[in-house]
C-alpha cells in the first residue's frame, strides 16, 4: 500500500536528518561558524520532531488525511534538502578559503557598523554570490577568495539581511523601502489613468502595468541592496556591477516582469544617482563613460517598455530613500579615504584601470599579503 511506502520513506528521512547532525563537526574548527552550527542543529531537531509527528500522531495518520500528510512530508523534505546542500555542506567541508572570507566579512561588519550578526561564508556557490538569511550563511563561488573585483558584492548580500528580520535596529531601512514602494505605486496609478484615457487598445498595456506592480516588490529590495552596498563600500560596488554585467549574455535593458532582478541598466542608473548623493561626481562620470561605451559596443539601447518600467525619477527617489535609511540604522557611509576593507576594494578597481595589463600580479600579491596578515593558524584546515 502507498501508506506503507510513505511510512518507510518518512522513517528514512528521519534517519537522514540524524546522519546529517552527526556530520556537523563538533567543535567547529572556526569560531565564525558557531552560529551556523547552532542554527543547523536546531533546524534538524525541528525536522526530526516534524517527522515524528507524521509517524506517531493518530490524527494526521487518519486515512482521509493521507494527501495532507504527503504535502507536509514534501515540505519537510525540501527544508531538509536545503539545509543539507547549504549549511551542513558548509560546516562539513570547511576550507581555509571559507575562514579567510569569514574574517573579511567580520571586518566589514565592524567597519560599517552593520546592525545585525555577520553571516558565515562558504565557497560552494554554483553561480554567483547569494545568501540564506534563515541560516545566516553567505555563499560565494569557489575561487572568489583569490580575487578582489567582485568582493564588493559582499555588501549587497549583507543588505538582504536587513529585509529578513523584524528587528528595531533595521526598521528605519525597511520603512524607507516602504516609502519608495509607495512612490512606485503612485507612479503606476498615474500610468494606469493615462493608459485608460488613451485611444486604441489598452488591455495589453494595463496587463503590463499590473505585472510591474508585482515586479517592483522584489526589484525594490535588489535596488536597496545595491544602494546599501554603494553607500557602505563606495564606487567599487558600481564598478563591480559593470564588471558583472559585461560578462552577462542578457540585455541590460531587458524587463523581466515578475522576475527577481530589475534591468541591469536601472541598477547602474540608481548607482550613479547614489554616487551623486555621496558627492563622488568624478567617479560617477568615469563609470558612466565606461558603461555607455559597453552599451555601444554590445549594441544595446533603451526600449519603450524599459523607459516606462524604470523612469529616472523613480530611480533617483530610490537613491535618496536608501541613503536616508542607511544613515538611520547607524551604518558608516563610505568616505574617500575608506576603511581597511572598503579602501582595499576601491584601490583594487583604481589599480585595475590604472594598469590593466599588470593588475593580475598586483592582485595576487595583495591577496597573499592579506592572507598572511589575517589567516588564522588552524592546521586542520586544508
Amino acid at each position: 500500500m502507498i501508506t506503507d511506502y510513505f511510512n518507510a520513506t518518512i522513517n528514512q528521512a528521519r534517519e537522514r536528518a540524524r546522519v546529517l547532525k552527526a556530520k556537523i563537526p563538533n567543535p567547529v574548527i572556526a569560531p565564525e561558524l558557531v552560529g551556523l552550527q547552532g542554527i543547523c542543529e536546531s533546524r534538524l531537531d525541528d525536522i526530526i520532531a516534524s517527522l515524528d509527528y507524521l509517524i506517531n500522531d493518530p490524527q494526521i495518520n487518519r486515512p482521509e488525511l493521507l494527501r495532507e500528510r504527503i504535502r507536509f512530508f514534501r515540505r519537510i523534505l525540501e527544508d531538509l534538502s536545503m539545509i543539507e546542500g547549504t549549511g551542513i555542506t558548509a560546516l562539513n567541508r570547511i576550507h581555509a578559503d571559507d575562514v579567510f572570507l569569514d574574517k573579511i566579512v567580520f571586518q566589514i561588519h565592524q567597519e560599517i557598523r552593520f546592525p545585525l550578526r555577520p553571516p558565515a561564508v562558504t565557497c560552494i556557490s554554483q553561480s554567483y554570490f547569494g545568501i540564506w538569511p534563515s541560516l545566516g550563511l553567505m555563499s560565494v563561488p569557489l575561487a572568489e577568495s583569490d580575487f578582489l573585483l567582485h568582493l564588493p558584492d559582499i555588501y549587497h548580500e549583507l543588505g538582504h539581511l536587513l529585509f529578513s528580520t523584524e528587528n528595531p535596529k533595521v526598521e528605519a531601512f525597511q520603512r524607507q523601502r516602504a516609502k519608495f514602494i509607495g512612490a512606485v505605486r503612485e507612479y503606476l496609478r498615474e500610468e494606469v489613468a493615462l493608459t485608460k484615457r488613451s485611444t486604441g487598445p489598452t488591455e495589453y498595456q494595463l496587463l503590463i502595468l499590473k505585472g510591474l506592480d508585482r515586479s517592483w516588490i522584489p526589484w525594490s529590495e535588489e535596488l536597496f541592496c545595491d544602494l546599501f552596498a554603494l553607500y557602505t563600500v563606495g564606487p567599487a560596488y558600481a564598478w563591480a556591477h559593470l564588471h558583472l554585467t559585461a560578462s552577462h549574455t542578457s540585455a541590460p535593458f531587458n524587463v523581466r516582469l515578475e522576475g527577481e532582478h530589475p534591468p541591469d541598466e536601472a541598477r547602474m542608473r540608481v548607482l550613479l544617482a547614489g554616487l551623486s548623493i555621496l558627492n563622488r561626481d568624478a567617479d560617477a562620470q568615469a563609470i558612466a563613460r565606461r558603461w555607455d561605451e559597453l552599451l555601444r559596443i554590445t549594441g544595446h539601447s533603451a526600449t519603450p517598455l524599459y523607459r516606462r518600467s524604470c523612469p529616472d525619477a523613480l530611480l533617483e527617489q530610490a537613491a535618496v530613500y536608501a541613503h536616508e535609511g542607511t544613515k538611520q540604522i547607524g551604518c558608516a557611509i563610505a568616505s574617500k579615504g575608506g576603511r581597511t576593507i572598503s579602501g582595499l576594494l576601491n584601490n583594487a578597481w583604481e589599480s585595475f584601470w590604472k594598469d590593466p595589463s599588470n593588475y593580475a600580479e598586483w592582485e595576487k600579491n595583495t591577496i597573499a599579503t592579506i592572507r598572511q596578515a589575517i589567516q588564522p593558524k588552524l592546521p586542520n584546515i586544508p
